[in-house]
């Protein structure tokens, strides 16, 4: 069974210039991990684990629209 979760690789080399870093949906299936990157992008205040699941949900229901 596939596991599906919202990411975000905030090392150095994944950040933009500006500070901002994509949101990537991981994938795990039969013990190997893929990344698939998204359109949007998180800054860096919001990717603490506190304020992450909130910017998430609040990202996909403006698209949403």
């Amino acid at each position: 069974m596939a596991i599906f979760k919202a990411v975000v690789l905030s090392s150095t080399n994944q950040l933009r210039q500006d500070g901002m870093a994509n949101i990537k949906i991981r994938i795990y299936h039969n013990n190997s991990t893929q990344y698939i990157s998204t359109p949007h992008y998180i800054s860096k205040i919001q990717i603490s684990p506190r304020m992450f699941s909130s910017a998430i949900f609040s990202i996909l229901m403006v698209n949403k629209k």
